[in-house]
């Protein structure tokens, strides 16, 4: 894996973990119980839209130089 495969990869886990941890606490914010709240956010990131992250690093060659990682 290179090293923009890697931010690429860096970016969707980081996405992914901002979005279930707002997710786990919107659903307990709503009274959910852990279980309920466990599958409110697997739900949200079942639902999760990464095209934006890959459309910012299509648009980015892989030997530019520029981290990804700031875009979008």
């Amino acid at each position: 894996m290179d090293e923009h495969d890697q931010q690429l990869a860096e970016r969707v886990r980081t996405a992914c973990v901002s979005t279930a941890l707002e997710a786990y606490h919107d659903a307990g914010l709503s009274g959910l119980c852990a279980e309920g709240r466990w599958e409110y956010t697997i739900g949200v990131l079942r639902q999760l839209d990464l095209t934006p992250l890959l459309n910012a690093a299509a648009l980015v060659p892989a030997d530019c130089g520029v981290d990804v990682r700031q875009i979008g």
